[in-house]
């Protein structure tokens, strides 16, 4: 049954994908659980289970433990797995369209795609994750792509 009226508007791709089971039954109970707020967080085993552990995050141990802590406010995560992942990988697909708009070579699908730190032609110059030298010091210089038009500098 496809949403009604009543529900919110949702993209049509996301509706199908429940729909027609291509997820995992266990991934799909796991994203379902997150959007509900109902994962076993250890806040939740602490204040609802009554569990006799800490309501605090399992990885850093310093505010407590919920989905929305998780997902955009651990620490630990945010530098280590989110930033080299999700950022990474978001930064990949990016410069994986960039190599065709400007004729670099490339892997045929994205997700194998590995980026090199420098591509070069004629014309153009990208450079991925590179430190940036400025006359004067720039706290943050080391963007995740650079491209250079060699014509128009």
């Amino acid at each position: 049954m496809f949403p009604n009226e009543h529900w919110p508007r949702v993209d049509k791709r996301t509706w199908d994908l429940l729909r027609k089971g291509r997820l995992e039954t266990e991934t799909e109970g796991l994203i379902t659980a997150a959007q509900d707020q109902a994962l076993r967080e250890n806040s939740v085993k602490h204040r609802i289970n009554k569990q006799d552990i800490a309501a605090t995050g399992r990885m850093c141990g310093q505010r407590e433990e919920t989905v929305g802590y998780v997902v955009a406010e651990c620490t630990v995560l945010a530098q280590k797995y989110y930033k080299n992942w999700r950022h990474d990988k978001i930064a990949q697909v990016i410069q994986w369209c960039l190599c065709e708009m400007f004729g670099f070579e490339r892997n045929e699908k994205w997700y194998i795609h590995t980026p090199k730190r420098v591509l070069g032609s004629e014309r153009y110059k990208m450079l991925w994750e590179f430190s940036i030298q400025t006359d004067y010091p720039v706290g943050a210089n080391k963007p995740d792509i650079v491209v250079l038009d060699k014509n128009t500098r």
